[in-house]
């Protein structure tokens, strides 16, 4: 199995390799790049709030309406972003990397759930 991931400020790419007739290796290598999207959807969403894009314009992109875009991403980011905040002496950049890490916990966990 092979899952390579690349990111860089222009581009993402995600390319998955799998050498297995084993549907559960293929299924590894599907959730590590499903984990990998999901840190760059957090990470373009607030991209593009910085950029003061709204609400609608960034459900309209994702296929969602306004209302779960800023249920997702919203809530979620900001709190995440306050409580790594609140608990060190990060930088800014630091923070949302710590935010991005416990908000892909916490969607997994809701997920779990389910």
């Amino acid at each position: 199995m092979v899952v390579k991931l690349e990111s860089d400020n222009e581009t993402s790419a995600v390319r998955i390799a799998v050498k297995s007739d084993d549907p559960l290796e293929r299924l590894k290598a599907l959730k590590a790049a499903e984990d990998q999207i999901e840190g760059w959807f957090i990470e373009t969403v607030a991209d593009a709030r910085k950029q003061n894009q709204s609400w609608s314009a960034i459900a309209d992109a994702i296929g969602v309406s306004r209302q779960a875009a800023w249920k997702l991403y919203n809530g979620l980011l900001s709190a995440v972003l306050d409580e790594a905040r609140a608990k060190s002496s990060l930088s800014e950049e630091e923070a949302l990397e710590l935010a991005r890490t416990e908000l892909k916990e916490l969607r997994r966990s809701r997920r779990r759930r389910r």
